[in-house]
């Protein structure tokens, strides 16, 4: 099994997307980025822990590639936007990949070079590729967001 952390805005829609995948095997919400250790969703609300609202992805690589996430990454926010997502603003919501390992970090940068190569961002991607820090695992309440509002009603 391998990691794969991103963030890309609201951490509940970005989990949703990658629950659906084949070969993701775990998602969990949470805070990487920042100087914080153990922020609460209070503490990185704020905009001045430096963590952003990301997913962790457990994923089988014989099933998935992490190139094929990152793809599904770029498909699922706007990348071109500096600390915002829609209607949240806050470098919480920035996009970023945090790579776990030095194939991860190169298939990022191929990935995002091919990206702005493709003609489809005007703006220019704002991104931020970095290597992984601790990742804070969110609330309880903040787990699997949408699948708990469908039980619901």
């Amino acid at each position: 099994m391998e990691r794969a952390t991103f963030a890309a805005g609201c951490f509940w829609g970005v989990e949703a997307a990658f629950n659906k995948v084949e070969g993701v095997t775990s998602t969990k919400v949470g805070y990487t980025g920042g100087t914080l250790k153990e922020p609460s969703y209070n503490d990185v609300s704020t905009g001045q822990t430096g963590h952003a609202e990301s997913v962790d992805i457990v994923f089988d690589e014989s099933i998935i590639t992490y190139e094929e996430l990152l793809e599904i990454f770029w498909s699922t926010h706007d990348s071109t936007t500096k600390d915002s997502q829609g209607p949240d603003h806050g470098s919480q919501y920035r996009s970023a990949i945090f790579y776990h390992n030095d194939a991860q970090r190169e298939a990022a940068l191929r990935s995002r070079e091919q990206q702005e190569r493709s003609g489809k961002y005007d703006s220019g991607i704002k991104t931020e590729i970095v290597e992984a820090s601790e990742f804070y695992p969110a609330e309880d309440y903040h787990q699997k967001y949408f699948q708990k509002l469908q039980f619901k009603r």
